[in-house]
């Protein structure tokens, strides 16, 4: 009877909560229902929260050693020679993370699947030749047998490693708006109301509702988002109160300092514009929110705005959130974002060029794409087709030893 290899998924799983680990935590499920006797989770649980994710502290090392011993029992004692790993972005803490795990590991793996849900390592390896621990990483991870990437883009950036194989698998989530017909009925009663305010002065005002969602840091477009919104405040009511606008905040800062620098930027916006309408413009600021409270954000929001340009982006599950909403995004023609929206897709800005956000946004606020975006999530991002071309990719159909 042939040895069975033994798959070891060697990631993070939540907490703490976000895109990478929350689709960490769906392959694991899936892997371990599907093939329970050739699946092992060694549970990489480095960061306590959102905001220490990427960071560098001396307690790491503690539970990076646990972790790796448990990665070393699992090769040991149960067969686990396959290894699926999220490698670092292109950061110098989880650089050398990745150096101290694999240079232990990399001896007992027959096979090494890298799946990339940040971009910028291979940029970063090719912008520091001269650096030993990227030296070493290079080493590590060249010529391994399989990356999964969520993007073209993302692929290009690791070709410097040259893998045996890529393979482009979107991100897929769960439905979160399985009432969409609901949903829509209300977005398109919302748009006839915006419509009638913006062209009648007699017409009752009807509010905008701007959403964010993401960890809260500059390049992730947050003050964009902000100077999105005071800019249509002045540009929607110019001639007549017609439409309040509201932006939403959701999401943990990084930081105190990050959270005081924004709050001042805030009141900044609200006082750049004319007394007379400063009323009409607000922010809300609700903090990390989880699963029912998103939907209800998602729901209410007229527009999500998400003009990021943060170096480690891959493709942010928030987008197909939107779309699973039918809700519009907002957002920069960088890295798998385009991929993600539908052909010749017009709400996009050139990440040099963010001074078009608030005239594409007034051009979505009176369109209805409505239904056409929900459509495009349902053909290609739901969580079971991402499941089932990655489980066909870690477990191939012509494996002899597939159940």
């Amino acid at each position: 009877m042939p040895r069975i290899p033994r798959l070891l998924i060697l990631a993070q799983s939540p907490p703490p909560t976000h895109g990478q680990s929350v689709m960490v935590g769906h392959l694991v499920n899936a892997a371990s229902s599907r093939f329970p006797d050739k699946v092992v989770h060694v549970n990489l649980l480095l960061s306590r929260d959102e905001q220490d994710v990427g960071t560098m502290r001396p307690a790491k090392l503690f539970a990076l050693a646990a972790c790796t011993l448990k990665a070393i029992a699992a090769c040991l004692f149960k067969g686990a020679r396959e290894i699926y790993y999220v490698p670092a972005p292109g950061k110098r803490g989880p650089v050398i993370r990745d150096v101290l795990l694999l240079s232990i590991l990399r001896p007992f793996t027959s096979r090494l699947i890298l799946h990339w849900h940040s971009v910028g390592l291979g940029a970063y390896l090719a912008d520091h030749p001269n650096d030993p621990w990227a030296r070493r990483l290079h080493r590590l991870l060249r010529n391994h047998s399989l990356s999964l990437c969520l993007s073209n883009s993302s692929a290009a950036d690791v070709a410097i490693l040259k893998p045996a194989r890529i393979a482009i698998v979107p991100n897929g989530i769960p439905d979160p708006c399985p009432d969409f017909p609901s949903i829509l009925a209300a977005r398109q009663s919302r748009l006839a109301a915006r419509k009638a305010a913006l062209a009648n002065p007699d017409a009752p005002p009807a509010p905008v509702h701007l959403l964010y969602l993401g960890l809260c840091v500059r390049s992730k477009g947050i003050f964009d988002a902000l100077d999105t919104a005071a800019a249509l405040t002045a540009s929607l009511n110019s001639r007549h109160p017609a439409c309040p606008v509201t932006l939403t905040v959701a999401g943990p800062f990084r930081s105190d300092t990050d959270a005081t620098e924004f709050h001042n930027a805030v009141a900044a916006a609200r006082a750049s514009l004319p007394t007379h309408l400063q009323a009409l413009f607000s922010v809300n600021l609700p903090g990390f929110t989880g699963p029912d409270e998103k939907k209800a954000l998602l729901a209410a929001a007229d527009l999500f705005v998400f003009p990021t340009r943060y170096e480690n982006e891959g493709l942010p599950l928030t987008i197909l959130e939107a779309l699973a909403f039918g809700l519009p995004v907002l957002s920069t023609r960088w890295r798998g974002i385009p991929e993600a929206l539908p052909p010749d897709y017009p709400w996009l800005a050139h990440p040099d060029n963010l001074t078009q956000l608030p005239t594409l946004a007034a051009d979505a606020l009176v369109a209805d794409p409505f239904l056409s975006l929900r459509s495009w999530f349902t053909k290609g991002f739901t969580l079971e087709s991402h499941l089932s071309q990655i489980l066909a990719l870690l477990v191939p159909p012509n494996d002899p030893t597939s159940p």
